[in-house]
């Protein structure tokens, strides 16, 4: 939900492109007054795109990245990878503007209707991290295919296990939770089938409080069978006392293991581990189970979006935020949030602005403005609002809506699930280095304490407080 603006270092350019554009109005269609003022004021909403016949040449939406991910970002050389310095700036018009317009004419002029922010005008793409730019079948979101033995998804891992996630979550319980997925290497399944072999599985754990601990357990698989042809499904369960904690949210990963049934030898990895998998165990009383409910379905919804693309940003059945209520080519934060909530929550419905989230928990006494950090490392709990600032040119004011899920001692920073927001092909970190850049995902973010906004002379940066307002689920709330 950040808002571009033009700079100083875009004047020349935009004065040469005014002119044009004055010059095809007169012939094309009436001008637009709050155009042309924008254009005067230089604080035109913008949008940034990359241009499909150089960086998308097999159509599938994406940017080519190449697999070297995070070594093309803002080099600023003039390769074949998508650099966040290769995108052309687009103004946002009125849907009803310049009528009669074709989107090559608008597109000439690097003008775009709103209802096309989100995704680009056609031949333009907003969203990167492609690795294969000769196959519009292989992009960042895109499901693993099984036994091809080719990364689909991008994400630098071959036939690796594919989560499986469910609204309501898999056994979920205060002391653990199970986890199903796809077995997608014909070695595993091989393995898995011999009575020759022994396999298990390796989960390797982490409580998103503390990213730094990680801790293993070795299972033997709960359940295998074949599913849709030729799809073989596994599940494991993660299960511990002591280690696992009720009302938490953890991430895991799996391994697959396997020995001869006679040697009594160390066991070895047989085929790709996984990518992580997000959950949450449960608690006791009432409000606890409402946000245990609201995690595990905002999971869901990224499940839906970041694997299977359904959702969103080229969203094969939800384009943008229409599942949630948005229009096409409108923010959808909020409305993400209300959607997830709304069956949940006494009274929540329909929420189209940042504002309207905070006037439900200001009215059921549950809205906190500027939490302290303490507050942050210890109040706020998994499924509470919170409302933060993303837009450079009014720092102090929350204009996107997060559903929380942990601070993290480790990074000194802030776990969320948020809707309209970018995804990663990689495990997202807080300088935002492996971020797709299309703002129209569902996606898991890390953020830091602060948001910079601004820099002195001497480079240093000018932050304010990340977090304005947090809304409380309380009691009262939940139905």
């Amino acid at each position: 939900m950040i808002t571009s603006t033009f700079g100083m270092k875009h004047m020349a350019k935009t004065s040469f492109k005014s002119f044009y554009l004055t010059v095809a109005v007169l012939f094309l269609g009436a001008p637009s007054v709050a155009l042309a003022d924008c254009y005067d004021r230089g604080d035109c909403e913008t949008i940034n795109c990359w241009n499909a016949a150089e960086f998308d040449k097999d159509g599938d939406g994406y940017a080519y990245v190449g697999y070297a991910y995070s070594e093309y970002i803002d080099d600023g050389f003039g390769d074949d990878f998508a650099d966040l310095g290769d995108r052309e700036t687009f103004t946002i018009i009125e849907n009803d503007e310049l009528p009669g317009w074709t989107d090559y004419g608008l597109s000439f002029f690097r003008l775009v209707r709103r209802k096309d922010r989100m995704t680009c005008p056609t031949g333009w793409v907003k969203a990167r991290g492609d690795c294969n730019d000769n196959d519009p079948h292989i992009h960042p979101r895109q499901f693993e295919v099984p036994y091809n033995a080719i990364d689909d998804n991008c994400n630098g891992l071959q036939d690796e296990p594919s989560f499986v996630y469910n609204p309501s979550g898999n056994h979920n319980r205060s002391t653990g939770f199970d986890m199903g997925f796809t077995v997608n290497d014909q070695e595993v399944v091989d393995a898995i089938e011999s009575p020759l072999v022994t396999v298990r599985v390796k989960i390797t754990y982490q409580d998103l409080k503390d990213t730094s601990a990680s801790r293993t357990q070795t299972k033997s698989i709960k359940n295998y069978y074949s599913y849709w042809g030729d799809y073989k499904y596994a599940e494991v369960a993660l299960s511990h006392r002591t280690a696992v904690r009720p009302n938490t949210v953890y991430r895991a990963r799996v391994q697959f293991e396997k020995r001869w049934v006679f040697d009594t030898s160390t066991y070895t990895n047989v085929g790709a581990p996984s990518d992580w998998y997000y959950t949450t165990t449960t608690g006791y009383g009432k409000v606890n189970e409402a946000r245990n409910q609201i995690v595990l379905k905002a999971f869901h919804q990224f499940y839906e979006s970041n694997h299977h693309s359904i959702i969103g940003y080229q969203g094969s059945h939800n384009k943008d935020g229409i599942r949630y209520g948005a229009d096409e080519g409108e923010n959808w934060c909020a409305e993400f949030y209300a959607w997830v909530t709304q069956s949940i929550l006494n009274g929540m419905g329909h929420s189209q602005y940042v504002s309207d989230l905070r006037a439900y928990f200001s009215g059921k006494r549950g809205e906190i403005l500027n939490p302290t950090n303490s507050q942050i490392q210890t109040r706020i709990k998994p499924g509470d609002f919170i409302g933060i600032a993303t837009d450079k040119s009014d720092p102090n004011k929350a204009t996107h809506a997060s559903l929380f899920l942990a601070y993290d001692s480790h990074l000194d920073a802030v776990w969320t699930l948020d809707g309209n927001t970018h995804g990663f092909n990689e495990t997202p970190d807080i300088n935002d280095k492996k971020s797709r850049r299309a703002s129209n995902e569902v996606s898991v973010r890390v953020r830091g304490l602060d948001f910079e906004y601004d820099e002195l002379e001497d480079g240093t940066p000018v932050t304010t407080p990340l977090i304005k307002t947090w809304g409380k689920i309380k009691y009262n709330m939940v139905k």
